[in-house]
């Protein structure tokens, strides 16, 4: 005769908690209302693009400033073709062969 030892079988462990445990809803879902829609009248409509289209027309009409970001490029002076290399550091090292 021979001694078993006590030995617990994971596997079938693993396989009950399985197949007793409670199941669970992963995506739950909570229920929402409706919203009611928004109501204006049409005179209020009517005044609000009334507005929006003398806001509109007075800002076409307005003179256009200039901002740091436009500049006159005719002021900008060339730069000469054999120098941008030397500031770019493109176009140093070409090789012709193919």
């Amino acid at each position: 005769m021979g001694y078993i030892a006590p030995v617990n079988n994971y596997q079938y462990q693993q396989y009950a908690e399985r197949v007793t445990m409670k199941p669970y809803d992963p995506y739950n879902l909570t229920p929402v209302q409706r919203i009611a829609p928004y109501d204006r009248s049409k005179k209020e409509f009517q005044d609000h693009l009334e507005r929006e289209l003398e806001f509109r027309s007075d800002k076409k009409k307005m003179p256009k400033r200039k901002t740091e970001g436009d500049f006159d490029q005719s002021s900008i002076p060339s730069i000469s073709p054999h120098m941008i290399p030397k500031f770019t550091g493109k176009g140093r090292h070409v090789n012709e062969t193919i």
